[in-house]
């Protein structure tokens, strides 16, 4: 294999234990050169046991979060594991994760799992931290310096009553939001909503300042009825009766 290959990520077909898909390289900066296999795993019995994993922050994730564009990264993170291993083992709308085997040049195993825009690690495999975190920055590195393969999604939040389409197409991502159902969401659906929201949040503020009370819950403290949305994005009220998260019961306007 040439160096490029490493330094680029190689992906081939391969197959092997616990439902391998595919084969990737990656090549990780250390203090020594760290090579490891990437694996995706098509075994869902195993989604279930992972958990987080405290990696230092790349200076890529860095930058993303003091300029505020944390939502393109995610995007392209996603896009990225899609160019290298295909289809999410799990993809449930705005979640998905894959499963992923690092394999060591000494033939030493762990389980990593990519999780919106995360690296996480399999509970099993705690007890091989150092491994994990040089796997999982080696895993990290090979994403970030991945274009993103085009691919869109579109999902509907029962909460909020809104519609979301996001992707990447030809290495630039994008996510538009819409009050409604939808089956996809455009540009100017979401310059409309974001008037619509700008204009709910005066309206908030208003409130607030002329009557030093909670917009919530209008000063009660308690919820009786909670404004929500039905699938047409119109406005309707839930039946609920909770202390109002917002002013923790206080009836007074959050300063």
């Amino acid at each position: 294999m040439r160096s490029s290959d490493l330094l680029l990520g190689k992906c081939e077909v391969g197959s092997g234990r616990l439902g391998v898909r595919s084969l990737a390289w990656a090549y990780s900066s250390a203090k020594r050169l760290s090579v490891y296999q990437f694996r995706p795993l098509a075994n869902k019995c195993l989604f279930m046991n992972t958990n987080s994993l405290i990696l230092p922050d790349s200076a890529r994730e860095t930058e993303a979060f003091e300029t505020e564009t944390l939502i393109d990264y995610w995007l392209a993170f996603r896009g990225a594991l899609v160019r290298l291993f295909g289809e999410p083992l799990v993809d449930q709308g705005d979640d998905y994760e894959y499963l992923i085997e690092a394999v060591a040049p000494d033939g030493a195993t762990c389980i990593l799992a990519a999780y919106n825009g995360t690296i996480r690690s399999h509970v099993d495999d705690h007890a091989n931290k150092p491994m994990l975190i040089a796997a999982g920055i080696a895993l990290r590195d090979l994403v970030e310096s991945t274009v993103p393969a085009d691919y869109e999604r579109t999902y509907f939040n029962s909460e909020y009553g809104t519609t979301s389409t996001y992707g990447c197409r030809d290495g630039l991502c994008y996510s538009y939001e819409a009050r409604g159902r939808y089956t996809h969401v455009t540009q100017v659906m979401h310059e409309q909503f974001q008037q619509q929201s700008e204009a709910e949040f005066e309206q908030y503020v208003s409130w607030c300042e002329e009557t030093g009370s909670c917009f919530h819950c209008r000063g009660k403290g308690i919820y009786h009825q909670r404004a929500g949305f039905d699938d047409a994005g119109q406005p309707i009220l839930v039946e609920l009766a909770e202390v109002c998260p917002h002013c923790s019961g206080s009836g007074k306007a959050s300063q």
